[in-house]
């Protein structure tokens, strides 16, 4: 059986073949795709736009093609692009094509010139419903509020974001009226292609968590305070309110510290609103530097905003950060609105302790400090989680054979 993956960005591996950078994003698909590569019935072929000529190559057993062509050659229908299609329908000619996002108008151009493939969608976030509840569903004069300079003079502000998204609104419904299969990891992802296409067939995945899941070391509590990590990459936002708890809470003598690692350049102002009330922002952290500072840690916070314009921003976005967090068995002070994918997700098993207001962010952190047997409660049913609902092997073996019944149907 031959599967073609499209995706929306140069998996590592293809980059390092290349010799060019890659992001972190796209773990998953790594794990994933490498457990379809070693079935023996498959061949898979994974093909993205990038660079300026079209690529055909294989790393291990992984056949990747590169169509020409950057990030804003997703965003914009191209017809130009189906001429790299016909090559590979040629070169490969799949017996199933797997489409891993939805808005991108390059996977529109296949649809459009092969659309009695055999299909299926991995759904990552609903364009339409986002547009809708983060950008469109905010009015007018609250998007110029809170316009910054920077996206006055770029034009890349939520106002131009909502234009492009509302747009690409069309490419998503015209991809899911024709899929018969999708997996996804959220209820608003099944709910709302149902009512775009009722006849769909929803598997949910959350997905395999890294390999380091099953080898990393186990802790105890043995320290004097609680040394908390936090990690976002708007730390001035979510945390708005946050000093104010722990002022509260180291009142008379230090109980916590709270430190803050983000990628965000910060001002004067904002390091000095921060640095206080034994809050410590210490600036961004490797990607291989990630790990040995959530062991040294007793909580993770995970952490968005609970204001407007941002308080939607995860509402249906399941973070990578989630599952390394239940990766890593420590307990979990998740913060956001109670709508958003994340909390939801947290609650429903109750992996997390869980502040959806100011007010909460306080009493929950004040209750971990005066019990912290319930740091060590939760730390375990976190893991538990983590083991339950992303085994690395059941998650995979799970997509692999949703993939295969798609193809016989």
């Amino acid at each position: 059986m031959k599967i073609l993956w499209i995706v929306n960005m140069l998996l590592p591996e293809a980059a390092d073949c290349l010799g060019v950078k890659a992001g972190f994003s796209g773990t998953w698909m790594i794990n994933l795709s490498k457990q379809l590569a070693a079935t023996p019935e498959i061949d898979l072929a994974i093909a993205c736009i990038h660079g300026e000529k079209f690529r055909d190559f294989m790393v291990d057993n992984t056949r990747y093609f590169c169509i020409p062509g950057n990030g804003k050659t997703m965003l914009f229908y191209h017809p130009e692009i189906i001429q790299y299609w016909d090559m590979i329908e040629e070169r490969f000619s799949p017996d199933i094509v797997h489409f891993h996002g939805t808005e991108y108008s390059h996977g529109i151009s296949y649809l459009r010139k092969y659309p009695d493939k055999k299909k299926v969608l991995t759904i990552q976030g609903i364009i339409d419903k986002t547009s809708y509840y983060h950008w469109g569903g905010l009015p007018v004069s609250v998007l110029l509020k809170y316009r910054m300079l920077s996206e006055c003079l770029y034009f890349n502000g939520m106002i131009e974001r909502k234009i492009l998204a509302r747009r690409n609104v069309k490419y998503e419904n015209e991809l899911i009226r024709t899929i018969p299969y999708a997996t996804g990891r959220t209820d608003w992802d099944k709910y709302y292609m149902q009512s775009v296409n009722p006849t769909i067939q929803y598997y949910r995945c959350y997905y395999d968590l890294r390999e380091e899941f099953y080898t990393a070391p186990k802790w105890n509590i043995n320290k004097v305070h609680r040394n908390v990590i936090f990690a976002s990459t708007s730390a001035q936002v979510p945390m708005k309110g946050g000093h104010k708890a722990m002022g509260k809470i180291n009142s008379g003598r230090t109980k916590v510290i709270l430190d803050i690692y983000t990628t965000d350049e910060l001002t004067d102002e904002q390091k000095t609103a921060l640095n206080r009330n034994g809050c410590q922002v210490r600036g961004a952290l490797a990607l291989n530097e990630v790990q040995a500072v959530q062991e040294d840690a007793d909580i993770l916070v995970f952490a968005e905003c609970l204001e407007d314009p941002y308080r939607y921003t995860a509402r249906l976005s399941f973070s990578t950060k989630v599952t390394d967090y239940l990766r890593a068995g420590k307990c979990i002070f998740a913060i956001g609105d109670k709508d958003i994918a994340p909390i939801d997700y947290f609650t429903r098993y109750d992996s997390a302790v869980t502040a959806t207001n100011y007010e909460e962010v306080y009493a929950k952190l004040q209750m971990l400090v005066d019990r912290p047997e319930l740091i060590t409660e939760y730390g375990k049913k976190g893991y538990e989680c983590g083991c339950a609902h992303h085994d690395e092997q059941k998650m995979s073996q799970l997509f692999t054979q949703t993939i295969m019944d798609a193809a016989k149907k």
